[in-house]
């Protein structure tokens, strides 16, 4: 299973995760730890948000995050996308 974390808060568990082009694409649930960022995801996730604006948010927000695999090696991401997807919650990202 893979985790999602941010500024060291667990956000997320991924229990299932594929390659899609460049990024990644898996299902996720999310943690307590993800009510502190829970406005920010819905803000970053949302497809009608301009995506030339600026984010309204310190840039703390769009730092810090990474995945950690199974053997719990970390890999630094952008901001991940979180939505609904046919009734499951799922997650989008890229490493640097």
């Amino acid at each position: 299973m893979h985790k999602l974390f941010h500024q060291g808060v667990l956000i997320g568990n991924i229990p299932r995760c594929s390659a899609n082009g460049f990024s990644m694409h898996g299902s996720i649930q999310l943690t307590e730890g993800a009510a502190a960022v829970k406005e920010f995801l819905d803000y970053w996730s949302d497809p009608d948000v301009p995506k030339n604006e600026e984010p309204p948010y310190p840039a703390h927000f769009l730092e810090n995050w990474f995945i950690e695999d199974d053997q719990g090696f970390q890999s630094e991401i952008g901001p991940p996308t979180v939505f609904i997807h046919e009734g499951n919650q799922e997650i989008f990202w890229r490493t640097f």
